[in-house]
């Protein structure tokens, strides 16, 4: 092994242990998931309009109404569209990939280290 593979070798390590570290602390991976569902404001609005849209609603001045009954969501109903809009939001949120951060199964992991601490200073 050359001291190239070797130096590839050990950053391949030290990434992964930092992912694991990451996905560990359950206090940081709730707050990311709580900002980044709710930010920004526009964008989730748009995404909850899509989702509401595809379960057959429409959303009206802040609240979705059926389109067939023009009845307000039920309580589940409206529980279910927040949860696919949060499921959208991580999937699509351009603002954690600006923050150096992919979510992947579950878990925001970082993109690159040395940008996110480049970032922090």
């Amino acid at each position: 092994m050359n001291i190239r593979d070797f130096e590839r070798q050990g950053k391949d390590i030290n990434f992964r242990l930092g992912e694991e570290v990451f996905k560990k602390d359950k206090v940081m991976q709730q707050q990311f998931k709580d900002h980044f569902t709710s930010f920004p404001p526009a964008f989730r609005e748009q995404i909850e309009r899509i989702e509401a849209g595809a379960k057959g609603f429409t959303i009206q001045d802040g609240y979705p109404v059926n389109n067939q009954s023009g009845e307000p969501a039920s309580e589940m109903e409206y529980n279910s569209i927040q949860q696919a809009t949060d499921r959208a939001m991580l999937r699509q949120n351009p603002e954690i990939e600006r923050n150096n951060l992919r979510y992947d199964n579950g878990f925001f992991i970082p993109l690159d280290y040395k940008k996110m601490l480049e970032k922090e200073r």
